[in-house]
C-alpha cells in the first residue's frame, strides 16, 4: 500500500515595511532585499515545474500509483506560473506609470 502524498502549499507572509532607500534591506534580521525575495520565488516556481514532471515521469513509469498526485503537482506549478505572470504585469505597468510621471 502506498502512502499518499498530498502535497502543501506555504502560507505567504506578507509584512508591511517602511524602507527609506532602495539599498536598505526589506527584511532587517535576515538581510534580505527585494531581489532576493524575486530570486526566492522564481526558484519555487521552477521547484513546482520540476516537481510536475517529475511526477509526471514516475506515473508513466508505474511509480506512482495515484493519478491526483499527478494533478496536483500540475495544478501547483500551473498556479505558481500564473501568479508569477501576473506580478510580472503589474510590475511592468508600475514601471510605465512612473515613467508615464516623469516626462
Amino acid at each position: 500500500m502506498a502512502i499518499i502524498d498530498t502535497g502543501s502549499i506555504g502560507a505567504v507572509n506578507l509584512k508591511p515595511n517602511t524602507i527609506s532607500s532602495p539599498s536598505q534591506s526589506i527584511d532587517g534580521a535576515t538581510g534580505k532585499n527585494f531581489m532576493n525575495y524575486l530570486k526566492e520565488a522564481l526558484n519555487d516556481v521552477n521547484d513546482y515545474q520540476q516537481e510536475a514532471s517529475q511526477s509526471a515521469l514516475n506515473l508513466a513509469m508505474g511509480n506512482n500509483e495515484y493519478l491526483h498526485n499527478t494533478t496536483i503537482a500540475y495544478e501547483k506549478a500551473i498556479l505558481a506560473l500564473q501568479l508569477t505572470v501576473e506580478i510580472r504585469n503589474k510590475l511592468v505597468s508600475a514601471y510605465e506609470e512612473i515613467m508615464r510621471m516623469q516626462v
